[in-house]
């Protein structure tokens, strides 16, 4: 029904002449000939117009713009007369960008015309007359103008990209179709210039009661074409001029500290523009505010240490600087025993601080190095000082060696005692002596130095393992004083004793109906005196005696009674009383060989004459065979 609209208007009548027609008399259209020409046209009819594509749509149909290799003569007519498509729009265009386009086709054969667009890549949008279908472009319905519009959105790309427009387009139903490949080529967009700032941030120094920080300049540039720009601060203190400018230029940025307590402040200053991509670009001010000079002593305080009747401490150092500016200062100490030198000086210096101990007893003192500075802020600076005064020294208790160790092996002999050496650093001293386990002691109980002491392990019921203590050497006349030994007992287990079997392995060889094999020995031994058992596997295989104690030796036996011709193997087994290599296995092998075959006499007649003949055994030496002969009577 849909392709009424591309067809004429279509009378029956006119299959038949019309003269022909007016000719006849009415009921000659009533005669069987009459009849058949109309159902021959009705059949014609039939077939003519069951033989178009089931594709030819009035509303346009995609997938026959040629991209995938259809045009519209799958169901038009393929005339050679074929229209010219013209395709009006841009053929260069940035990415993402959307563009209007015309598509007309000139009619060669008149009619109603169509068109199907396509695109290897992008989006269209419906114009005059069309329609998206299937992401291509259609028409609406057969035009008569034989002239469409629509619009193509371009893909985003990064780099220059072709894409191709497949177009094909009908000027009539029976007429030809025109085809149309144009190459689009979408370009990337513009990059927007950047905003260029120098130096990427500011830094201004400013102490309480002096002067204003000078202004200092901002370059601002562009990377790429020149823009306009504006300039905002984001504190009171933060101002930037001009306010506005073109690129290239300069901006002027100062503070004003006035008011501002000491601290450290941070600002911005932005620099905005619609051209730039990176707008607003922000520059960091910081405004330090710093206090009056300070004076500053290195270290804060200092700690002296003297023992009665030793050497004088040598003289420390203190640094002395000023913050925000150099100072004079002065000094004065607290105490008589304390001294400082200069007694003035400007920053930076160093005082040379001094202790004089004579005549102070032993305990600890505190005073102070007092640097005053006029216009500091934070004068006078206190230096704390500590004098530790000890007294005399006291020997120190030595001992030779400073440890001892023991090995013993259960079962075995208890270790010797060890020598220790008591010696003092200084004049002799008394002591006693203390032990920390019960299977230590040490003799004797007290002493002086030099001396010596003994001590002693009694391993006696221990189990195997580590032990540990101390021998404690005690002197109140001794600085050093408790003086501890330490004493390591190693015990270890009994040592099991081994058993050694030789030969470890045994041959037999016999011969059926032959003698039989002589036993053989084997000897047994051990590391101590062991009782042992032995025993063979298998019935044909003997050992004497079954027990006994090393060192022994072991009779084996075979009795290859009943054994067929082969090799037989056994083994003998001797386990060791508290051995530690027990059992020990003794490996027996019997060759049972074949029996001698009995010779034979073999008598035979040739004609007249008897033949006698004799098989004997192999023997080491050539018999000696001879033949009788026999005669008849």
């Amino acid at each position: 029904m849909e392709l009424r609209r591309f067809l004429p208007a279509f009378d029956p009548a006119k299959l038949i002449p019309t003269a022909f027609v007016q000719s006849q008399p009415l009921q000659t259209f009533r005669a069987p000939g009459y009849a058949s020409v109309t159902w021959a046209v009705l059949v014609a009819f039939v077939f003519l117009f069951s033989s178009v594509p089931a594709q030819a749509s009035s509303g346009g149909i995609s997938g026959f713009s040629g991209k995938s290799g259809s045009t519209c003569t799958l169901c038009h007519s393929t005339s050679t007369t074929i229209p010219t498509i013209t395709l009006s729009g841009p053929t260069t265009v940035t990415s993402g960008s959307t563009s209007m386009y015309t598509l007309s086709v000139n009619v060669l054969t008149s009619g109603n015309g169509g068109l199907d667009v396509a695109a290897t890549a992008g989006t269209f949008t419906a114009g005059t007359g069309t329609r998206v279908l299937n992401g291509e472009i259609t028409h609406v319905a057969p035009s008569t103008t034989h002239s469409w519009t629509f619009s193509w959105t371009a893909p985003t790309v990064t780099a220059n990209t072709n894409v191709t427009l497949y177009a094909a387009s009908i000027d009539s139903y029976g007429g030809g179709t025109g085809t149309l490949q144009s190459t689009i080529t979408v370009t990337p967009p513009a990059t927007a210039p950047t905003i260029g700032v120098s130096p990427a941030s500011l830094t201004f120094n400013y102490q309480s009661g002096g002067a204003t920080p000078a202004a200092q300049t901002l370059a601002v540039s562009s990377s790429g074409t020149a823009f306009n720009y504006t300039i905002s601060t984001s504190a009171a203190w933060l101002t930037a001029t001009p306010a506005s400018g073109s690129t290239p230029g300069n901006v002027s940025v100062s503070v004003n500290p006035s008011g501002l307590a000491v601290g450290t402040y941070t600002g911005n200053v932005s620099i905005t523009s619609a051209s730039a991509s990176n707008s607003p670009k922000t520059v960091v001010v910081t405004l330090n505010v710093t206090a009056a000079p300070t004076l500053n002593a290195s270290p804060a305080s200092l700690t002296f240490a003297y023992q009665i009747g030793g050497s004088t401490p040598a003289a420390q150092m203190i640094a002395l600087s000023g913050t925000g500016g150099n100072v004079n200062y002065t000094t004065a100490t607290s105490a008589a025993w304390l001294s400082a030198s200069p007694a003035s000086g400007t920053t930076p210096g160093n005082l040379s601080v001094s202790v004089n101990p004579s005549g102070l007893a032993a305990g600890t003192y505190t005073g102070n190095v007092t640097v005053t500075a006029a216009g500091a802020s934070n004068s006078p600076k206190t230096v704390g000082v500590t004098l530790n005064v000890t007294a005399a020294p006291l020997p120190t208790l030595g001992v030779n060696p400073t440890s001892l160790t023991f090995a013993y092996q259960i079962g075995g002999t208890t270790p010797t005692g060890q020598m220790v050496a008591v010696s003092s650093s200084g004049t002799a001293i008394n002591y006693t002596t203390s032990t920390s386990a019960t299977w230590l002691s040490a003799t004797p109980a007290s002493g002086t130095t030099a001396g010596n002491i003994t001590v002693s392990v009694n391993p006696s019921g221990l189990t195997a393992g580590t032990y540990t203590g101390n021998v404690t050497l005690t002197s109140s006349s001794a600085s050093n004083s408790p003086k501890a030994i330490p004493v390591t007992l190693t015990v270890t287990a009994a040592q099991s004793p081994t058993m050694t079997v030789s030969p470890l392995s045994l041959s037999f060889s016999y011969q059926s109906g032959g003698a039989m094999p002589a036993s053989k020995t084997v000897n047994l031994t051990g590391s101590s005196t062991l009782s042992y058992t032995a025993s063979a596997s298998g019935g044909w295989l003997s050992v004497s005696p079954a027990s006994g104690n090393t060192p022994g030796s072991l009779s084996v036996s075979v009795d290859p009674s009943g054994l067929a011709v082969g090799t037989y193997n056994g083994s003998i087994a001797v386990t060791g009383s508290g051995a530690s290599n027990s059992p020990q296995t003794v490996a027996v092998s019997l060759t049972v060989t074949a029996a001698q075959t009995n010779p034979s006499l073999n008598i035979s007649r040739a004609k007249s004459d008897w033949r006698i003949s004799a098989t004997l055994l192999p023997s080491t030496s050539s018999p000696c065979i001879s033949g009788v002969m026999l005669r008849p009577r």
